[in-house]
């Protein structure tokens, strides 16, 4: 609508009709973002994982996206068992900190991996609100990385986050890349227990922790907690400032 400010950092295809993410890939020392469309798949390339340039699909989808499983993996006996939803792709299975992690959509365990089998130790969930699927990859500099989709209207994707495992608990903060962009401030939201409000409308709720750190653009909200697993997203009513402005909330 006309005077609605747009997200500037979150990208979104100019067709608005992206569906669920494919992965990103590092190539040519760019980094290349493949996402389902009603015709098929498109395709975006970044040189920071921040700015995104949309492409015209003329290549074939590389071949390890093609199935969206890269191999089967037995789950050993353990408390849990992660199951994607139903016509999503499979989970995702990484080292990261001297353990293993499965990621299936929003759930995700921390185990240990013999090449055949994973035993899962702890699980947790990652993905908070309106959160969409989440793919994760290496940077330039060898770090885990995660980009999600974000269910809406505008079919846009999240900012790149960091990930870690401490004490057996997936974590996920702002991508260094992210900070040039950074503006303090986000009028009108609060935290406080993990609920995030906007002008007082409970928009997320997270469960508590240490600071609460909230990521705005335009009518986009993320959302991490110090000491919580993954990360929560939102949607405001009434959209704030384009780019990207960031509050703390002890």
């Amino acid at each position: 609508m006309d005077g609605v400010p747009l997200p500037r950092l979150h990208f979104t295809p100019r067709a608005g009709e992206a569906g669920e993410i494919i992965g990103v890939v590092r190539s040519g020392g760019r980094y290349q973002l493949f996402y389902e469309t009603p015709d098929g798949w498109g395709q975006a390339t970044s040189d920071d994982l921040v700015l995104w340039w949309e492409q015209p699909v003329a290549d074939p989808l590389p071949e390890q996206f093609r199935t969206g499983t890269p191999g089967e993996v037995p789950i050993g006996d353990a408390p849990s068992v992660l199951t994607p939803r139903e016509g999503a792709r499979g989970p995702q299975l990484f080292p990261l900190d001297g353990v293993w992690v499965l990621l299936a959509d929003a759930s995700y365990a921390v185990g240990d991996y013999d090449g055949r089998t994973f035993t899962p130790q702890t699980r947790g969930v990652f993905g908070r609100g309106r959160l969409g699927r989440v793919v994760t990859f290496a940077d330039a500099a060898g770090r885990r990385c995660a980009l999600a989709q974000l269910p809406g209207p505008a079919g846009a994707f999240s900012l790149p986050w960091v990930l870690s495992v401490r004490a057996r608990t997936l974590l996920a903060t702002p991508h260094p890349h992210l900070d040039p962009y950074l503006t303090s401030g986000a009028t009108g939201l609060t935290a406080t227990g993990g609920e995030v409000r906007d002008n007082g409308e409970l928009i997320l709720r997270m469960p508590a922790g240490g600071e609460t750190l909230v990521v705005t653009d335009a009518d986009i909200v993320e959302v991490t907690v110090e000491g919580v697993s993954g990360v929560g997203a939102a949607r405001r009513s009434i959209a704030g400032f384009s780019g990207v402005r960031v509050a703390r909330f002890a």
